[in-house]
């Protein structure tokens, strides 16, 4: 009988980042942040030393706990919201009924889920409204169930398609929804109340779908619930804060089922719109949207291109760095958004100032993006690439050029400025290594300013990028690829006189190893 091949043994390291720990992967220590975490376009949470499971005071501290420990899952959960107890008992009559698993993901739904919906689509809907119907009917916390069953899996497994007993539960939750749903269309009387809980049902369903990536059942439920919106506009609809809830997320929903229903979308400068789905965009309650929370959008979409940490500053990778997940999909909805919002310019015939900066805006990004996108997706995914759209760069800058522009009427937002327009410059003036438009780049960097130390900052670092990267090269002549810098990082803390900046230059080679290409530091003055 041939011997049993065994495992070979090695020492457990204990210093790594924690998030390569988490992902339970080796670390290779690189300071400031770690190699395998910039590689794959993670943030790196840094080093925190634990205590050694070996020494004594670890097995003390260890007396101290339960015996039996909690299910990962659940720890992970306190650990992300940790003022929910996951073991309570029932805090209302709605939960009543239900079992310990299904309030835990009732739970997870109102804490967790609600509110990273509200990130993009902070509204009366998700913030208020939702949670007001769950105690109301069970078809709507039997889907709010699937949903955040759904949810958690994505959380904990991303977008690996693994058949596991979450994809059952939440096909049983799923169908008991739309079975009490169904029941309730029977029995119970159609007044306004009874619409408001169906249509949320349905909103909530239609989301799922387009979780799981199922466009058939997004769309069957999405028309459903829009069938029955339009009889209730139709018939008695008021001006409630309830019913301008609901409006506004089946325009919120249009948009997201036409971008997964489409993923072509606008790719020819034309509006496409699924012709089975009434076109709801042209209500004026897009427009209000788009005004209240252009900030919080746009601020999204700058996070495509490079990371801006709380308080100022940057961290832009090199080229051939892999795209955050979803960048693409962003893409096409700042195509989409931007198409609708032409589409209200023209039925209106007129565009108000606002309304006319958020469309520049979106414009401006959308080629930002796109460079970035044509760049990784390169057969040579290195700095020199970014020569080849100098035209897409002279577009942004005269776009920026244009925002900035003072005129009689409104003026474009500080807040829009600092989170938005100030990131694609930064970036651009980063990447693109044209010598007159870098100075385009300073110089509208130099007008926006003002007293903002961030910005302020952050434009000396570029400044010190440039000069690092321009050196003893002619003017006439390009910057060779190895005089290029490839990731850029400026971290900006309250109360400090002087600011890291860290820069090191683009990998000619995906194997070099980082000894071989090393940070470099420089301090810059705050004050």
């Amino acid at each position: 009988m041939p011997e049993q091949r065994k495992r070979s043994s090695h020492k457990k390291s204990r210093s790594g980042c924690m998030t390569c720990r988490i992902r339970h992967k080796k670390c290779d220590e690189t300071l400031p942040y770690c190699r395998q975490c910039e590689s794959t376009g993670r943030i790196c949470d840094g080093y925190v030393q634990l205590p050694d499971k070996r020494t004594r005071a670890w097995r003390e501290q260890k007396t101290h706990q339960t015996e039996t420990p909690e299910p990962r899952e659940k720890a992970l959960y306190r650990r992300i919201i940790p003022s929910v107890s996951v073991l309570a008992p029932p805090v209302n009559a709605s939960q009543i009924g239900h079992t310990q698993n299904e309030r835990w993901y009732l739970e997870l739904f109102t804490k967790l889920t609600v509110h990273q919906c509200s990130e993009y689509f902070e509204d009366t809907f998700w913030s208020s409204f939702v949670h007001q119907v769950l105690e109301n009917h069970p078809a709507a916390r039997y889907a709010a169930m699937a949903f955040a069953v759904r949810h958690w899996k994505y959380q904990t497994n991303g977008l690996k398609q693994t058949i596991n007993d979450k994809n059952v539960l939440a096909l049983q939750f799923s169908s008991e929804a739309v079975s009490c749903l169904r029941n309730s269309l029977v029995h119970d009387t159609p007044d306004r109340a009874h619409r408001e809980i169906v249509l949320v049902t349905c909103l909530i369903l239609t989301m799922l779908a387009l979780y799981e990536q199922d466009t058939f059942a997004a769309r069957c439920h999405f028309l459903s619930g829009y069938k029955l919106f339009q009889y209730w506009e139709a018939v008695d609809y008021d001006e409630s804060s309830n019913s301008r809830a609901l409006k506004q997320a089946f325009v919120q929903l249009h948009l997201i089922y036409m971008t997964a229903n489409n993923p072509r979308l606008f790719v020819d400068n034309q509006r496409l719109v699924s012709p089975q789905v009434t076109d709801i965009s042209s209500h004026r309650l897009v427009r209000s949207y788009m005004n209240r929370r252009a900030q919080r959008t746009l601020g999204v979409f700058s996070q495509v291109a490079m990371a801006c940490f709380p308080h100022g500053g940057f961290c832009i990778g090199p080229a051939g760095l892999a795209l955050r997940p979803g960048t693409p999909a962003i893409l096409c909805m700042l195509r989409l958004w931007r198409s609708q919002l032409k589409s209200f310019a023209m039925q209106e015939k007129v565009l108000s100032g606002i309304d006319h900066d958020v469309l520049s805006v979106m414009e401006l990004w959308t080629v930002t993006i796109d460079i970035k996108l044509a760049v990784c997706d390169s057969s040579v995914p290195f700095e020199v690439t970014y020569d080849g759209y100098i035209e897409q760069f002279r577009t942004v800058i005269e776009m920026a050029e244009s925002l900035l522009q003072d005129s009689p009427g409104e003026v474009l937002p500080a807040i829009i400025i600092q989170t938005s327009l100030v990131p694609a410059l930064l970036w651009c003036g980063v990447k693109c290594r044209n010598r007159s438009m870098r100075s385009e780049i300073v110089r509208l960097l130099d007008k926006v300013k003002g007293h903002n130390a961030a910005i302020c900052v952050s434009l000396m670092a570029l400044q010190k990028v440039i000069e690092y990267e321009s050196g003893d090269a002619k003017l006439e002549n390009p910057i060779p690829e190895a005089a290029r810098l490839g990731s850029i990082k400026l971290n900006i803390q309250p109360g400090q006189d002087q600011v890291d900046l860290w820069y090191r230059k683009g990998q000619l080679d995906p194997h070099l190893h980082d000894d071989d290409n090393p940070w470099v530091h420089n301090n810059i003055s705050v004050n």
